[in-house]
């Protein structure tokens, strides 16, 4: 038999077997509503620092250009005028003299800066490669913990809804007298817990889009993420099973290519050690009266004071210096490889788990609460205390799936296939 108040438990039941419904996520401006895609496109378009490290291979460029220009030859004029005493070289009135000076390069100046122009170019790009994957990797970060606060702040904005509609069935029993004080005052303090944690997601949820706004180099609104938040499709055999290959990571391959760019600057100073040289060629001539001879001549440097081995050891510096950061990137990156491996198949496991041992069984004591509800044994508050149960579930589910994909962006980051995945055709985040 169903006690005073049964028509409300039965009603309250049903609502809360129900299940929380899908809530709008909130947005916390009028600013775009972004997909993965959008994210991957504006990341390269807009950001201001990948942007700024664009610019070091154009200037890369230009040091190219300026290593492969020839020296540009000098003319000069003189005219001479008698100062008195006797003429004893020409007998005019005055004498004038054109030359020009041509600057020789020793073999192999030219292709030495040339080969290091062309290493520094490689260089720079592969810096830029990597520092567009580290970007990727954090917008694309904070895009999926975007999703998750937009979908905490929509099960805990719908726990809100139904502890304010089990709020007024409860006050509805007190005024009845099926219920106690106690009953309406503990259901209150949970609505306020549960407010609290909401203008809490909201806050987290409005703060990442501020952050993923910073990436993506936003102005017109803080933005929300549009997709669902799934584990990533990885490819079979992705992960490394043993010794991960980190030789041709973002990071490796752009130290490795400093190095490159460090010994190209030692046969460059060696190179240069050689001193300067230049042949000359004139003609001169006087009036009144007129005469003319022409000349040659060489000039040379003599390396007295400088004889540039300090630029020759400050190159060698720089080569151990490059190949001692290359070693260190090389051990740092094989050693996150291999952990960032590990994570992803824990975090995985830990998936499976939760969908395989959990969630039938949080389905399992949604259906127990409410049949419990219609048979009137259990109390409101025990209805309470399931209905928080299943919404802790469910966002720890969200942890849980977020935990995942992050240690799946991490590791595509770090090996140099994030990229790949962002493409549209490609993308693991399906619209809605």
């Amino acid at each position: 038999m169903i006690q005073p108040g049964g028509k409300i438990i039965t009603a309250l039941a049903a609502l809360l077997a129900c299940g929380p419904l899908l809530a709008e996520s909130e947005t916390n401006s009028a600013g775009p509503r972004l997909t993965l895609a959008d994210v991957a496109r504006l990341v390269g378009d807009r950001n201001p620092r990948l942007l700024a490290e664009r610019e070091t291979v154009a200037a890369a460029r230009a040091d190219r250009r300026i290593a492969g220009a020839y020296p540009n030859p000098k003319l000069s004029f003189d005219h001479f005028l008698p100062g008195g005493g006797e003429h004893t070289i020409f007998t005019g009135d005055r004498q004038e003299q054109i030359a020009v000076e041509i600057p020789l390069l020793i073999p192999g100046q030219r292709s030495s800066r040339i080969a290091k122009a062309d290493a520094d170019i490689a260089a720079a790009q592969a810096h830029v490669a990597a520092g567009t994957g580290v970007l990727a990797g954090d917008a694309s970060l904070s895009f999926m913990r975007l999703l998750a606060f937009q979908e905490k702040t929509a099960v805990i904005s719908n726990a809100f809804a139904d502890v304010t509609h089990l709020k007024d069935a409860v006050a509805g029993r007190l005024a009845e007298g099926a219920a106690s004080a106690y009953d309406l005052t503990r259901v209150e303090v949970e609505l306020g817990v549960v407010g609290s944690r909401l203008e809490g997601a909201r806050s987290e949820s409005a703060a990442e889009s501020a952050q993923l706004a910073s990436l993506l180099g936003l102005t017109n609104g803080l933005p929300a993420a549009a997709g669902l938040l799934q584990p990533w499709e990885l490819q079979p055999g992705i992960l490394y099973d043993s010794r991960p290959a980190a030789f041709d990571t973002p990071a490796v391959v752009a130290a490795t290519r400093d190095v490159a760019a460090a010994e190209a600057g030692i046969k460059a100073a060696k190179r240069n050690r050689w001193p300067e040289l230049s042949v000359g060629v004139g003609h001169t001539w006087t009036q009144h009266p007129f005469g003319a001879a022409d000349f040659f001549g060489l000039n040379i440097e003599i390396p007295i004071f400088d004889t540039r081995l300090g630029q020759v050891d400050k190159a060698r510096s720089d080569a151990r210096a490059a190949e001692a950061r290359r070693n260190a990137v090389s051990s740092e990156t094989e050693a996150a490889l291999r952990q960032l491996a590990e994570t992803v198949r824990r975090r995985q496991a830990a998936l499976d788990r939760d969908s395989t041992d959990i969630e039938p069984r949080l389905a399992h004591l949604k259906q127990m609460a409410a049949d419990a509800y219609a048979l009137g044994r259990h109390t409101l508050l025990e209805s309470l205390d399931a209905e928080q149960a299943r919404r802790e579930v469910t966002l720890e589910h969200i942890e849980t799936v977020t935990a995942l994909v992050e240690a799946q962006i991490r590791y595509l980051a770090a090996t140099g296939r994030l990229l790949p995945y962002l493409a549209p055709p490609n993308s693991p985040i399906r619209k809605p």
